[in-house]
């Protein structure tokens, strides 16, 4: 959705700003998830 957003209207800096904090935020949680993944040992 924000991609629309911002492909409708480029000229505003807060919805580009969503749009970075957004995906700073998910690439911070897939990559915790990531070493989560790797250092915790799940025997089955």
């Amino acid at each position: 959705m924000y991609a629309i957003k911002i492909y409708k209207n480029p000229d505003d800096n807060e919805i580009a700003w969503t749009t970075f904090m957004f995906s700073v935020n998910y690439l911070m949680l897939l990559f915790v998830a990531l070493l989560v993944d790797h250092y915790w040992l799940i025997t089955l």
